[in-house]
């Protein structure tokens, strides 16, 4: 039995005994007419750090998957582990096969889970490997790209260890440019995912330029452990959103704090709705909404 298996296991026999904890309180989008309902959550760093982070995460996927209509989809925006190492990746897909009723579980590679592998190539294999046995997928790169609901989900990977940088390729900038184009051609957003916020990828006006290119793009990101607050939304052009997700963690500066919060994407016809959401308790956070027209 891999370690994976043996994982999966452990925390499914502990889910067994769910019904002695209260189910969690299931929630409603804002309006009517939902084409799309998603979590986003980033920097779980899932480690040795701290035992009660474990407990936090599997109820915020449970507390996620309370959508009173289901969830379409959750993300996880990278820095997943503390530094990639198989017993965390082992936890961080058994706590979402147990506690994940979302239709897709997204997932992002992070700096800190190329870790430990002593190569960036080592730790990028890691990665696709426990992806695909995890969620029956069939990714064979660091980038690639979902299609739910008729929206498009594209992920954006860094293509070497740079720390806390990411390189993307000219390869993988034209691969991006070709799927936006495929995305918003019908007037839909395209939702795009990456770990590192523009400023931290190298060369960012190669980015910035495909992403200002095409209509209706929102363009969520991690890595920088910022609470909600005046820079979660970003208006970057005419229709370029950048989202600034907060760490799941709370983990900034050497202090450790409890935050657990997220944002819930919820797409209309002719908007996208962005709800802040504590996933932890179950709570949204209306101080922090934000609403996206589609043009």
């Amino acid at each position: 039995m891999s370690l994976l298996s043996f994982t999966v296991f452990l925390v499914s026999v502990f889910s067994f005994f769910s019904f002695l904890r209260p189910a969690p309180a299931a929630y409603e989008p804002k309006e009517e007419g939902i084409l799309l309902n998603a979590a986003v959550l980033t920097d779980l760093h899932i480690g040795p750090r701290n035992p009660i982070l474990q407990h936090n995460i599997n109820k915020a996927f449970r507390n996620a998957s309370a959508a009173k209509d289901g969830l379409d989809a959750l993300a996880i925006l990278g820095d997943n582990t503390m530094d990639g190492m198989e017993q965390q990746y082992s936890l961080l897909y058994a706590s979402l096969t147990a506690h994940s009723k979302a239709e897709h579980n997204i997932v992002v590679v992070g700096n800190h889970d190329l870790w430990g592998m002593g190569s960036y190539l080592n730790g990028k294999n890691r990665f696709i490997s426990y992806y695909n046995q995890s969620t029956d997928s069939n990714i064979d790169d660091i980038y690639y790209h979902k299609v739910i609901n008729g929206y498009h989900f594209i992920v954006l990977g860094t293509e070497s260890d740079m720390h806390t940088t990411a390189h993307i390729t000219n390869a993988q900038i034209g691969w991006l440019d070709a799927r936006l184009a495929e995305a918003t051609a019908g007037g839909r957003p395209a939702f795009v995912f990456h770990h590192f916020p523009v400023g931290r990828v190298l060369e960012p006006e190669r980015l910035e330029a495909v992403l200002k290119a095409y209509p209706n793009v929102l363009y969520f990101y991690g890595h920088v452990h910022r609470a909600l607050g005046a820079n979660t939304y970003t208006q970057a052009g005419d229709s370029l959103y950048y989202i600034d997700v907060p760490n799941f963690d709370g983990f900034s500066d050497d202090i450790f704090y409890y935050r657990g919060q997220g944002i819930q994407i919820e797409a209309y016809e002719d908007r996208v709705l962005l709800r802040a959401r504590d996933y932890i308790r179950g709570e949204w956070l209306p101080d922090y909404e934000y609403s996206v027209p589609l043009v």
